[in-house]
């Protein structure tokens, strides 16, 4: 026997999608008109999410911040001895010395006071290091054969998996910033990160706008 609640049943279902799409419409006309007379309100709806979080967030931000600032005096800080690997000197008896200045507290950035005497010799860099002399001179053949001087005040990057000569003809002496590379999917993570702690206002815009090269 068929049902003759069903026709009815279906009736009403149709209309009640009726219903809820005109609800639906009349919502996002009212939405668009308070969007048009005031977009403050609907922007501040949007970040709400990221203001709830601000509590847990500062918290985390705080405990991955660095305790204090470092000021060290590089060019007379006394150094430990901190030998070249046998296999990589060309030529002389380079002699290096070297000093931790400061590490960062996740652990993945340090910067370090470097020195050497006369000598040649290769370098492999096994993470970033970006270095800026402050006494002396260096000679830096590059893996195309392209040799560089790099005197006091100047800056190099070199990059982690790159390898070149340095040739010293006296003494030389850099601050190093070494820096663990990231595989990019984490660098895309570490980059949202910040974006998150800025957007709920715990970090401010960085103080130095990079350029894109």
């Amino acid at each position: 026997m068929l049902n003759s609640e069903a026709p009815i049943a279906s009736t009403n279902d149709s209309e009640t999608g009726e219903d809820r799409s005109a609800s639906v419409h009349r919502e996002v006309v009212v939405e668009t008109k308070e969007l048009q007379d005031d977009p403050a309100p609907a922007v501040a709806k949007l970040f709400e999410p990221a203001r709830q979080c601000q509590e847990p967030l500062a918290e985390v931000a705080r405990s991955s911040t660095a305790k204090s600032i470092v000021i060290e005096a590089a060019a007379s800080a006394d150094l430990e001895p901190a030998p070249i690997s046998p296999e990589w000197i060309l030529a002389g008896t380079p002699e290096a010395r070297s000093k931790l200045l400061a590490k960062s507290r996740d652990r993945t950035s340090s910067i370090i006071v470097w020195e050497c005497s006369a000598g040649r010799f290769d370098w492999h860099y096994s993470e970033d290091e970006t270095v800026v002399v402050i006494f002396g001179e260096v000679f830096i053949t590059t893996e195309k054969g392209e040799e560089r001087r790099l005197g006091q005040g100047d800056m190099g990057f070199f990059p982690a998996g790159s390898s070149c000569t340095w040739r010293i003809t006296d003494r030389v002496k850099k601050i190093a910033v070494c820096r663990k590379d990231l595989p990019p999917l984490l660098g895309i993570g570490v980059r949202g990160w910040h974006l998150l702690l800025r957007i709920a206002r715990l970090r401010g815009q960085p103080s130095l706008k990079p350029v894109r090269l």
